[in-house]
């Protein structure tokens, strides 16, 4: 007798998931607000359901950002208090995020200062921030 071959299961969760993700992201582009934080879930018949959305990470909607860029970036969000370059580029190794020269994270700082994404404050708390992360605006997200 010859053996069937096995069908490979359909992931019935993980389509539904997926589709259910792209339509919702196709409503939120259509729905003309300003990104935001917001989630919501319901449980029923044994399923619960999470959705969250948030804003995408900063220069995620900027061509031509390098991987040290986006790295850099990111380590900055994680930051309450401006960075040097060069604690930047120590954080980003010590946490296993990313490792690049000194030299190269300079340079995508200051690219990034050019193009208006990042400041860089050289008085009280020096060092690099997001412009779209200031206190004021990181508090009235946190209450």
């Amino acid at each position: 007798m010859l053996e069937q071959a096995e069908q490979p299961a359909v992931d019935r969760v993980g389509a539904l998931a997926s589709s259910y993700t792209s339509a919702f992201l196709a409503d939120l582009r259509t729905a003309g607000t300003m990104p935001r934080a917001e989630g919501a879930m319901q449980t029923a018949e044994g399923w619960t359901v999470l959705v969250v959305a948030l804003p995408a990470p900063p220069g995620e909607r900027i061509p031509g950002l390098t991987v040290c860029d986006r790295d850099c970036l990111g380590m900055l969000a994680r930051s309450l208090v401006p960075l040097s370059a060069a604690r930047v580029r120590n954080e980003l190794e010590k946490r296993g995020l990313g490792i690049h020269g000194l030299i190269t994270v300079k340079r995508s700082l200051l690219k990034m200062k050019r193009l208006g994404i990042v400041g860089n404050s050289r008085k009280g708390a020096r060092g690099y921030f997001l412009l779209d992360d200031l206190p004021l605006f990181r508090r009235a997200r946190r209450s």
